[in-house]
């Protein structure tokens, strides 16, 4: 200050220019001195303005514009550090245009940098345009550290904002790179541990845990004395794979590594991480202590903000502990904190929105979640508000509002899947995990409206479940779901609702009788009024449906939804017209496996309606794998299970099968659904397979329901007959089944002309030569090793001993192109065991049609060989005898004749794919009587074999 007056003295503009730059400098400094956890922090930085805004004016004044950009910026980083953050914006984008013009590449990137910051967890957008300037200059100067310095920035804003995590992973991996350049150990350490984290949001735990275990080995490499925060890390995950023990060991070690360094940083992350897992082991008491702890330490730091997170945690720890008035006052303690600083009171108010949930104070817990509401909206945190979305669907429906409820549940559902788009090119084991995470959105939106009666908008969830499941193999949980309520209906909907009630049960005969009517000539007066009565019945229920419809429309409006999504709604009144066409006797039965029931949605070509049973998931779970054991055992009676399976799935809907006079089923499966051969259900007299043809049909189906297979079909059949090893064994009965089906040149024997590739001459190159040939049919008998959710060990055995895997028929360009039917004959589609769950049997479908093929026959699990050539030769020889029998007709015929014995099986050896089943001493299962005349009559040897998609 003695100096500026000399300076003023000497009237030397440019020094004292200089030296109130620096006068600021000293008290923004001085904030240093201060805990940046305090307001007087804010007081120190606010008075360094005035100097630098003296020094700005004088560097105008002189024309200096490097001065003057260089003002802008510490009159901006000041505001930043003050009560009034929001006029930082505009010095530094004034500094901004000012350094590009000179040019100062340095100045523009601390510019950019700093608009960046102020916008990171403001506005995504704007941070992220930002910070991709900055890295450019960066790259272009090829200032590697500053780059590295940047991307995770950058990345948090891709991923928690925007829920971009293939651009968040991006960021890490060339970080990671950089530091390898650079040699940069540390840096490497940092960024590898960062990218675990992601995987950790993702919910790929196991990736996670790779990368956070490749994090602290590096540390150690290089003699790193701060492992806390990898060893941190390392229990966190291992906490989310429930191995909290191991958990306990490293959150324990993080602290001793923290207080033995005497580390500033990364005590309370480790004591919470101890008091976090003492809780999952069921110990409130260690849980409490070391939370409280927590609170000591930042109280005794006096880290304001510490404290902030200390009260939230313990106020969480008291919701738990069914305690919502005591976190009620801890949180409130918080929430002052937070209004201290300004910072975002988001995760605040969604506590106190639980607490008051307990409270049974509704009201306000709604206005608290309302508010998160437009305050992540503000910041754009799509993330986030997905979630809050999700809540608020679960709170309206608890209040009996179940319109409401799935207003929101629709909104949510809708960032669910702009995300998922997102993640499509990242690895099938991260877009698993992301989906089991947000799939109980979907099914509690499914199952809300199906309760309402709104079965297209139900289809459509259900769809949207499945579409993305070539790989996707999940593992459903559904025992945290609620259970589905009844919608408040105005007085014109309760009328609807009414009389729709009175004629349900008489849908399936009104809509058969309709029918009839309709394809007469010429009608009676008698019947043209029967028919005008049955349109009016019919009537009142597509209205009761049109007026969901109508309500989705206008809630879709105000969402600015894709027009896309109204067309994907109406799909389902398309099916019904399809059907029609189709013929008579084609409907299509939409599975659904809920919480507490499950459902099924009969479509017709005249009406759609809604069944359910009773029954938990889990618990229908264990009877379907029950189901599964005994039909993969030819020893034990399938009878009491397909019984009590067919009551539980078929029952609710039999009584309209038969009023419709259906004859072809066409079924959406759900969830473990897909592991069950619906053939195999029994009614107590005959088989499903004996009353009904049947397919399943997936999305991609859609499109080529109507179209007619060519009549005379060509095929090139592709097998393996020789073992690999002992783990591969032997096909001796492909061969004979290859020529059983192909007719090859100067053959006598075989249903259909064309080519067959056994062994060495089964290749890659072969198989894909063969395919571009656009046989109407491929035939292939092998090995098939299938692993849930792993598309690159998921694989077909070549001939050649090498492996075709998932993954690499999804890279390439339309394979199956002008394939009518591809048949995967005794591929091995279905697991068993924990990962299993049956949407790979689907998923796989999916991906075949996808990739060209109209449809696609498959098999639950390894088959016996000798019924199998047999079985196969027998649906070709079928199919091609008349003009008018269809692939589900013919492999029904097939399946039946192998049931009753009528089809001759030939052949005497036990080959490898048949399995030997042992007597198992244990078991109080009944044993099933073979009987002489139909030895292949279990279900075992028919069964397993589905057709998925174009039945025709």
């Amino acid at each position: 200050e003695q100096a500026l007056t000399i300076w003023r003295e000497l009237a030397d503009r440019y020094r004292e220019a200089e030296t109130l730059s620096t006068i600021g400098l000293a008290w923004f400094n001085r904030t240093r001195l201060k805990d940046i956890n305090s307001p007087a922090h804010f007081e120190l930085a606010e008075k360094a303005i005035p100097s630098h805004e003296q020094s700005l004016s004088l560097s105008r004044e002189l024309k200096d514009h490097e001065g003057e950009a260089n003002a802008l910026m510490r009159c901006g980083e000041s505001y930043s550090y003050s009560a009034q953050r929001e006029k930082q914006v505009a010095y530094f984008e004034q500094a901004l245009t000012i350094y590009r013009a000179i040019p100062n590449r340095t100045g523009e990137v601390l510019a950019l940098n700093r608009l960046a910051d102020y916008y990171h967890g403001r506005d995504a957008n704007q941070a992220i345009a930002y910070y991709e300037q900055a890295i450019a200059v960066l790259r272009e100067n090829k200032h590697l550290n500053g780059e590295a310095t940047l991307l995770p920035f950058l990345a948090v804003d891709w991923m928690m904002a925007l829920g971009r995590f293939e651009k968040a992973i991006e960021c890490h991996e060339r970080a990671i790179q950089i530091a390898r350049e650079l040699n940069n150990r540390q840096l490497e350490a940092r960024e590898t541990m960062i990218l675990g984290g992601v995987y950790k949001v993702l919910g790929n735990f196991e990736k996670a845990l790779e990368l956070f275990e490749k994090s602290l080995a590096i540390k150690r490499e290089s003699n790193d004395q701060n492992l806390a925060d990898a060893l941190t890390n390392l229990g966190l995950v291992n906490s989310s794979l429930q191995h909290y023990e191991k958990a306990l060991e490293y959150f324990e070690a993080a602290l001793t590594n923290i207080r033995e360094r005497k580390l500033k940083n990364g005590e309370s992350s480790a004591l919470y991480g101890i008091g976090d897992t003492y809780g999952k082991l069921g110990n409130r008491e260690k849980e409490l202590q070391y939370y409280e702890e927590v609170l000591a330490l930042a109280r005794k730091n006096t880290d304001t903000r510490a404290e902030r997170d200390a009260l939230s945690v313990l106020s969480r720890f008291y919701l738990r502990g069914n305690q919502p008035g005591k976190a009620l006052e801890l949180n409130s303690s918080a929430l002052a904190i937070v209004r201290q600083w300004k910072d975002s009171e988001s995760f605040y108010l969604d506590t106190r929105s639980e607490i008051y949930l307990a409270l049974g104070r509704f009201a306000e817990a709604i206005a608290d979640k309302e508010q998160n509401l437009r305050v992540v909206r503000e910041h754009k945190i799509k993330t986030m508000e997905a979630t809050i979305l999700s809540n608020l669907m679960a709170i309206w429906k608890t209040q009996k509002q179940p319109r409401l409820a799935v207003l929101y549940g629709k909104q949510a559902i809708n960032i669910f899947q702009e995300i998922r788009n997102n993640l499509r090119e990242l690895d099938a084991e991260s877009q698993q995990s992301y989906l089991k995470s947000k799939e109980q959105t979907y099914r509690e939106l499914a199952d809300l409206l199906i309760a309402q009666g709104r079965l297209p908008e139900a289809e459509q969830v259900i769809r949207m479940l499945k579409e993305e499941e070539y790989f996707e193999y999940i593992r459903r949980d559904e025992n945290n779901a609620p259970k589905a309520e009844k919608a408040t209906l105005t007085s014109e909907e309760a009328e609807l609702e009414k009389r729709y009630c009175e004629i349900a049960d008489k849908l399936g005969e009104i809509g058969t009788e309709r029918s009839a009517l309709l394809e007469k000539k010429a009608r009676t007066p008698a019947e043209e009024q029967r028919l005008a009565q049955l349109e009016e019945d019919l009537t009142v229920a597509g209205k009761a449906f049109q007026k969901f419809l109508d309500s989705l429309a206008i809630e879709m409006a105000k969402q600015k939804a894709p027009s896309t999504q109204m067309a994907q709604l109406l799909n389902s009144q398309g099916l019904m017209e399809d059907l029609r066409e189709l013929g008579k006797g084609v409907v299509a039965l939409y599975t659904l496996v809920g919480a507490e029931k499950y459902r099924v949605i009969l479509t017709t070509a005249d009406f759609q309606r809604g069944y359910e049973y009773p029954i938990k998931a889990a618990e229908l779970n264990r009877k379907i794998l029950a189901f599964r054991e005994v039909l993969q055992n030819p020893k034990l009676d399938p009878l009491p299970l397909a019984q009590e399976l067919y009551k539980i799935l078929v029952g609710p809907v039999a009584k309209d099968l038969k009023g419709t006079k259906a004859n072809m089923l066409m079924w959406s499966l759900d969830g473990v659904l897909r592991y069950v051969p619906m053939t195999a259900l029994h009614d107590g007299e005959k088989y499903l397979i004996e009353r009904y043809r049947n397919a399943v049909f997936t999305p991609v189906s859609n499109a080529r329901f109507k179209d007619v297979p060519s009549r005379n079909w060509r095929a090139v059949g592709f097998g393996v007959t020789k073992s690999f090893g002992d783990r591969i064994p032997a096909l001796p009965g492909v061969a004979e089944e290859m020529r059983g089906i192909i007719r090859e040149e100067g053959s006598k024997t075989g249903v259909l002309p064309g080519t067959i590739k056994l062994d060495e001459q089964f290749t890659q190159e072969t198989m894909l030569a063969g395919l571009r040939q656009r046989n109407p049919v491929v035939h292939v008998a092998s090995h098939f090793q299938f692993q849930p959710g792993n598309e690159t060990n998921s694989a077909l055995l070549l001939g050649d001993g090498s492996f075709l895997s998932l993954a690499q028929i999804k890279m390439l360009p339309n394979p199956f192109g002008g394939v009518e039917l591809l048949t995967l004959s005794a591929c091995n589609t279905a697991t068993s065991g924990s990962d299993a769950n049956g949407k790979e049997v689907e998923g796989f479908g999916v991906l075949a049609q996808q990739k060209g093929a109209k449809a696609v026959v498959a098999s639950l699990w390894p088959v016996a060989d000798r019924s199998t050539k047999n079985l196969m030769q027998e649906f070709y020889k079928l199919r091609e005898a008349k003009a008018d029998v269809t692939k589900a007709e013919a492999l029904r015929q097939a399946q039946i004749r192998l049931l009753r014995g009528e089809l001759q099986v030939t052949g005497d050896v036990l080959a490898a794919r048949e399995i030997k089943h042992s007597e198992d001493k244990t078991t109080t299962l009944p044993k099933f009587k073979v009987d002489p005349k139909a030895p292949y009559a279990h279900p075992y040897y028919w069964a397993p074999f589905i057709l998925i998609g174009n039945w025709k």
